[in-house]
């Protein structure tokens, strides 16, 4: 879409008023087209490439409705914006909930349509990124998710094309639900052993007895219970990839057993005395210290070593403010296509919201937000009072609120509850009474505002 004129379609049966609208427009400098009723213009969504519809309501055949009911079948980013007459206001704000991105009524002004255009185009050029760059993506690792356009996560893109097509073991770091599996599934896909197999596996999930089993296998009788010989992954996935995820959580005894793969290239199965060789690449990942564990005599020096041949750090959502409009549009997009809501948009300020807030859960957090508020917005659109009162409180901007409240809110607390839990409570209370005004919270509860910045911070808010 880049590098070309905007393509508008001016529908309209009255010729002076479609005339006027797309002489504006080309003055503006976008490519128009134009249709005087109904069939036309769904003929010409059909079989152009339009990025905005310009339409009136009531038109000859078929309505401005069935227009943007085509437009949006076609392509969900294609922008409709609906002429109206006084007496289809409440069938035009019924449109807007099946798509449309505005309306405005007659007789119009061309400058807020210009507005209103230009607006609409931003957002769609960057639903058009995020589809481009997942489509790369795709291309490239063989699987969709993986976004970023932050000079961290280039740095992160750089190192799976360098690492990718060598043998060496990969050890990942960075933080929970920052997508360390996918980027270990992007090294694989993007290897030579990308027909072979790719095995993920959660060491934290398994306990240690059963984690030996199952990446080494067993002899029959080596334990009680083990009736028969079993294979263990790394030698079912011989010649694939096993990403282990949470390695610090391994016990001193598998530790010691990996490390004799990635030394000799071979293992004992769990009671077996015959070496087994296997021909597999390790990757590795870890949201915990592995030098403190060292420290700590929870995790062997010489397996670490031999992990971090290849390193590569996830950063948090919070270091990546850059990719978060991107993760946002990439997920609405998805639960748009899941969900068949081609209206599923998000407001500027719940974007504004979402972009200031630090994400402890990083993308896996903002993947469930995003799903859960796509389900319970109305009208299709995710606005403020769709956002949780931590991210409400992370402003761009304080100043939306100078009143101070004239009531109280009661905050109900349970006997048990630490202080740090009860402060946190009345913080994040407060806050969202407030509508997320930092100022007017603080006054309330009687704190000066650094201090209410340091304990946001120190509770994650933002």
């Amino acid at each position: 879409m880049n590098g070309r004129k905007k393509t508008i379609l001016v529908v309209d049966d009255n010729e002076p008023s479609r005339y006027a609208i797309s002489q504006a427009l080309d003055k503006s400098g976008y490519q128009i087209i134009n249709a005087g009723d109904g069939k036309s213009a769904i003929e010409l969504v059909k079989s152009r490439e339009i990025n905005v519809v310009v339409t009136d309501f009531k038109l000859p055949y078929f309505s401005g409705e069935e227009v943007l009911v085509a437009a949006k079948k076609k392509d969900s980013a294609i922008i409709v914006i609906i002429i109206t007459g006084y007496g289809t206001i409440e069938s035009a704000v019924e449109a807007m909930k099946k798509g449309a991105y505005y309306y405005l009524r007659k007789p119009i002004s061309i400058n807020e349509l210009r507005m209103h255009i230009d607006r609409a185009l931003e957002k769609q050029e960057l639903e058009y990124k995020v589809e481009d760059l997942s489509r790369k993506l795709d291309k490239k690792y063989g699987f969709g998710g993986l976004i970023g356009v932050s000079e961290a996560m280039k740095k992160v893109f750089e190192q799976i094309r360098q690492v990718a097509p060598t043998r060496s073991t990969v050890l990942i770091q960075g933080e929970s639900g920052t997508g360390k599996e996918l980027i270990a599934r992007a090294i694989h896909h993007h290897s030579t052993r990308s027909e072979k197999p790719f095995l993920a596996i959660n060491c934290s999930a398994i306990s240690s007895n059963i984690l030996e089993s199952e990446l080494f296998g067993h002899e029959k009788g080596a334990f009680t219970g083990a009736a028969s010989l079993h294979k263990g992954y790394f030698e079912v996935v011989d010649k694939g990839t096993i990403f282990l995820d949470e390695i610090g959580e391994m016990s001193p005894v598998t530790q010691a057993k990996l490390l004799r793969i990635l030394e000799e290239r071979e293992f004992l199965r769990v009671g077996g005395t015959t070496p087994i060789k296997t021909d597999i690449r390790i990757i590795a990942a870890t949201n915990v210290n592995l030098e403190k564990a060292i420290q700590e005599k929870r995790f062997r020096e010489d397996l670490y070593y031999r992990l971090k041949v290849f390193t590569i750090y996830v950063p948090p959502l919070k270091a990546r403010k850059d990719d978060l409009p991107y993760f946002v549009n990439y997920f609405l997009k998805k639960f748009r296509e899941e969900n068949d809501r081609t209206n599923l948009r998000i407001s500027k300020d719940a974007m504004e919201r979402i972009v200031a807030y630090n994400w402890p859960g990083n993308v896996r957090e903002l993947k469930n937000f995003l799903e859960r508020a796509s389900i319970t917005s109305k009208n299709g659109t995710i606005g403020l009072k769709d956002l949780t009162a931590s991210i409400r409180a992370c402003l761009l901007n304080n100043n939306n609120n100078n009143h101070p409240p004239e009531s109280r809110k009661m905050i109900k607390i349970s006997v048990g509850e630490s202080m740090e839990q009860i402060e946190k409570k009345v913080i994040e209370e407060t806050l969202n009474y407030t509508n997320g005004n930092r100022t007017q919270a603080a006054r309330i509860l009687k704190i000066g505002l650094r201090t209410l910045q340091r304990k946001l911070k120190q509770y994650q808010f933002c």
